[in-house]
């Protein structure tokens, strides 16, 4: 039998901005990959599509030119 859970959020104000920042984050990210993805498609039809791994290693030069997308928790 599977059982489910209903829990309830309740994020103070930073806590909510934060939340908010990381999904800016993420849509900025992957409309940035999808038009980088396009371009290549358009540039080179017979070019191999990249996988997670080759896009999970743009990340690092991501964040190096944009810098807004690091996070900084505070403790």
């Amino acid at each position: 039998m599977i059982f489910g859970v209903k829990l309830k959020l309740y994020p103070n104000q930073a806590q909510q901005n934060l939340m908010e920042k990381m999904i800016d984050n993420s849509r900025f990210v992957w409309n940035k990959t999808l038009a980088m993805m396009n371009d290549r498609y358009e540039n080179n039809p017979k070019a191999p599509r990249l996988g997670e791994y080759a896009l999970n290693y743009l990340m690092k030069p991501f964040t190096i030119e944009y810098p807004f997308l690091k996070i900084k928790l505070k403790k």
